[in-house]
C-alpha cells in the first residue's frame, strides 16, 4: 500500500506531466534506432496512432529535427544540438577527453567515459582507434548496462533498492557466448565490481570483445562515471588486461578525478 507521500508525488507527476512532449521525445528516440522509418513503424515503436505519429513527425519536420525520405522519415543533424547542449554544460566530458586521447594512444585501443542512463550506459566522451572494436560508438552512443564492464561498475554504485528494481525489470538477453542472463548471477558479479573497484568483461557484449572498466568518483567518493577500454580477445589476453591495461586506466582515472575535484 502506498504512503501519503508516495501518493502526493504520484498525483503531482500526473498533474504536471505533459504527454505530448513525452510522445514527441519518444518519436525522436525511436528514429534514432534506424537510418529511416516509415510512419507505420514510428507509430508501432512509440505505441501511438498513425494520425498522432504523423502530427508529431510533421511538427518535428517543420522545426528542422526530422526530414523526409523516399521511404519515410529520418533524423536531421539539428538533433545533435539536444545532445551537445548536455555535453557542453558538463565539466566531465571536457576534462576527460584529453586524458582518453592519451590512454588510447598508449594502449592503441578504443576507450570511453560513460554514465548510467536508466538501464543503459551513455558515452559522454569517447576515443576510437582505427580498428573495428567500437568503431560505431561515439559520445551519445548507448549500450546495455548489464553486459558491459562500465555498466557493472555503474550498477554497483546503486543503492540496494535501486539495484533490486533494476534486476527485476532488466531484460537480460544473451548477446554473446558468455553473456550472463541469470539475475542472481548478475547480482553477484555486480557485487564483485563493487568490492574490487574495477571489472573485466570477457565476450559478453559481443563475441571476441573484452573490456575492463573503473569508476570515476566525486569528492564525496560517489561513483559518477566509468572509464573503460575495449579490445579483441585475439589481440589482448586476460593477463595483459590485468597487468598492462588496468594500471593505465587507474592512472587515467586519477588524473581525471584530480582535475575534476580541483574545479569544485
Amino acid at each position: 500500500m502506498r504512503t501519503t507521500d508516495e501518493q502526493a508525488v504520484g498525483e503531482s507527476w500526473i498533474r504536471d506531466h505533459v504527454q505530448s512532449l513525452e510522445r514527441g521525445l519518444a518519436v525522436i528516440c525511436c528514429l534514432g534506432t534506424s537510418k529511416e522509418m516509415t510512419l507505420t513503424q514510428v507509430a508501432e515503436a512509440t505505441a501511438i496512432t498513425r494520425a498522432a505519429a504523423r502530427r508529431f513527425l510533421l511538427t518535428l519536420e517543420r522545426l528542422g529535427y526530422v526530414g523526409r525520405t523516399d521511404r519515410g522519415y529520418r533524423l536531421l543533424p539539428r538533433t545533435l544540438e539536444l545532445g551537445y547542449a548536455y555535453l557542453s554544460s558538463q565539466e566531465l566530458p571536457q576534462i576527460a577527453q584529453p586524458y582518453l586521447q592519451q590512454l588510447a594512444s598508449e594502449l592503441d585501443e578504443s576507450c570511453g567515459v560513460s554514465v548510467l542512463d536508466q538501464d543503459a550506459i551513455l558515452y559522454i566522451a569517447r576515443v576510437t582507434v582505427s580498428r573495428l572494436v567500437g568503431a560505431n560508438l561515439r559520445a551519445g552512443s548507448t549500450l546495455p548496462a548489464y553486459c558491459t564492464a562500465a555498466g557493472r561498475i555503474l550498477l554497483a554504485a546503486l543503492g540496494p533498492s535501486e539495484l533490486a528494481n533494476y534486476l527485476k525489470r532488466a531484460k537480460l538477453e544473451p548477446r554473446a557466448p558468455h553473456t550472463i542472463t541469470d539475475p542472481k548471477v548478475l547480482a553477484g558479479e555486480i557485487e564483485v565490481a563493487r568490492t574490487q573497484g574495477w571489472y573485466l568483461i570477457d565476450q559478453e557484449i559481443e563475441h571476441g570483445i573484452r573490456s575492463v572498466a573503473m569508476p570515476i568518483r566525486d569528492t564525496s567518493g560517489k561513483t559518477i562515471a566509468a572509464v573503460n577500454v575495449s579490445s579483441y580477445s585475439t589481440r589482448v589476453s586476460l593477463t595483459q588486461l590485468h597487468r598492462k591495461f588496468l594500471p593505465r586506466i587507474r592512472q587515467t582515472v586519477e588524473k581525471i578525478e584530480a582535475e575534476l575535484h580541483s574545479h569544485r
